[in-house]
């Protein structure tokens, strides 16, 4: 395998396996530059919805003649780096220092406990580094970061630390920590605060447990009811409240039948675009109650916002006037990358002769990494709720472009439930970054009979 500098950069970016089998094959020395600032900052795409890379970038360098350079940067960037910084840069950084450390690192191991253990505890801050320190040093850093926990709570009573359950999750440590801070309590004031702050939210969550999950519902949409009433939500759109849909968006989720009809006929009395986009937003996840010919004008706007809100709105209801759009545009020579809305249009109204004609308009698209994404998310939806979708090569695409491992995942996962997984993309997921995707790769070559590589079991 030999990838250009660009293609290793982007291959990197995503976490694809090629990335770290590149490295495995050719050495890091060339690439270096490249993957060193992957390890000074989080380069997932989604970080509150992707796993963690460090332990991928780790295997890139951590026998590399080219080990000091990266543990220089690494130790420098954890030293210095203000706690106002990123919260998941620092705590990538420290998910790389405590694999560094423990491989026999001291240096950075030392400078790893120092800055968690003291870093300012102030609410409503994220805590950084936490599990990463427990990974290193067990259950005597569980005991350290409890007892600070328990100083917290003397100026922030009504906060609730991170859980001894979360400090130790997969270490296999949780009882003999759980053991030992139940003994130090009974003389450590600070760590029996800590205790009994955890026991309240803990007694919450075990009452909240024993209501149906119907009843329990119930009472997020009472709620949110309560919150957003119609009027209210009706007065916000003519006052212009919000720069984004999400509050219009779960009125539209808990709003009644009648309540979504009245205010359809707000939308159709509304002669000013920026309240008309704001009514719109209602109807993102909910059909419309008519497909009135102004939902259609407004498909058609000259403004981009009001034109997306319109076409989401119709990508709600099935109708083949809405898969008829959608092909028209298609085939208009004007879709863009930034037009995923029309993808949008066909998840309720696909027909097996789209695949082609979506294929095609693909192939013409060059998209950023924010479009790709977009596009990939439309694209999976579409073949989630269309068992007639069975191309291979639309998931490849997504596969091929999304910047989310996440979303990789799911377009491999469908590729194994239309008929197997091509064997050189089970190939490279055996490395991608995102942990699930290693597995799922494991599992189809053992189910097919590929012969796994000797790495994939580091």
């Amino acid at each position: 395998m030999k990838l250009t500098k660009l293609e290793f950069s982007a291959a990197l970016k995503r976490g694809q396996g090629r990335a770290l089998q590149y490295v495995r094959q050719h050495g890091v020395s060339e690439v270096a530059d490249f993957v060193l600032e992957s390890c000074l900052k989080n380069p997932a795409y989604d970080r509150q919805c992707e796993g963690s890379r460090a332990a991928w970038l780790f295997r890139m360098f951590q026998d590399s003649e080219d080990y000091e350079r990266f543990s220089a940067a690494i130790l420098s960037a954890l030293s210095s780096l203000p706690s106002e910084a990123d919260s998941y840069d620092l705590e990538h950084l420290c998910e790389l220092a405590a694999l560094m450390a423990k491989a026999g690192d001291e240096a950075t191991a030392s400078a790893l406990r120092s800055r968690v253990l003291g870093q300012p505890l102030n609410w409503p801050h994220s805590l950084y580094g936490c599990q990463p320190l427990v990974a290193l040093d067990g259950v005597p850093a569980v005991i350290a970061l409890a007892r600070r926990f328990g100083q917290l709570l003397i100026e922030e009573p009504d906060e609730r630390p991170p859980s001894v359950d979360y400090l130790t999750e997969d270490l296999g440590i949780l009882d003999v920590a759980a053991q030992e801070l139940r003994q130090l309590a009974e003389t450590d004031g600070d760590i029996k605060r800590y205790l009994d702050n955890e026991e309240v939210y803990a007694a919450r969550e075990r009452e909240s447990q024993k209501k149906p999950p119907e009843e329990r519902r119930q009472e997020v949409r009472e709620r949110a009811r309560k919150e957003l009433t119609l009027d209210g939500i009706l007065n916000d759109a003519a006052r212009r409240v919000g720069e984004y849909p999400g509050r219009y968006m779960r009125f539209g989720k808990y709003a009644t039948d009648d309540e979504l009809r009245i205010v359809l006929q707000r939308l159709l009395e509304e002669t000013q675009e920026t309240v008309c986009l704001r009514l719109l937003w209602i109807f993102r996840r909910r059909p419309l109650p008519e497909l009135h010919p102004k939902i259609w004008q407004l498909a058609d706007s000259k403004d981009d916002a009001l034109r997306y809100a319109a076409v989401e709105a119709l990508a709600q209801s099935q109708d083949p006037r809405i898969g008829e759009l959608g092909r028209s545009r298609l085939r208009s020579g004007a879709f863009t990358a930034s037009d995923s809305d029309t993808l949008d249009l066909f998840i309720r109204n696909y027909q097996p002769h789209d695949e082609q004609l979506i294929l095609s308009a693909l192939t013409l698209l060059s998209p950023d990494e924010d479009e790709a994404h977009s596009l990939g998310s439309s694209l999976l939806k579409i073949r989630q709720e269309n068992t007639a979708c069975t191309s291979l090569d639309i998931l490849k695409w997504v596969y091929e472009s999304t910047p989310c491992t996440v979303c990789r995942h799911i377009a491999v996962e469908q590729m194994a439930a239309i008929g197997g997984v091509p064997p050189e993309i089970v190939a490279e997921c055996l490395d991608d970054a995102d942990e699930d995707l290693r597995h799922l790769a494991k599992e189809s070559a053992v189910a097919t009979g590929q012969q796994l590589p000797l790495e994939a079991d580091h």
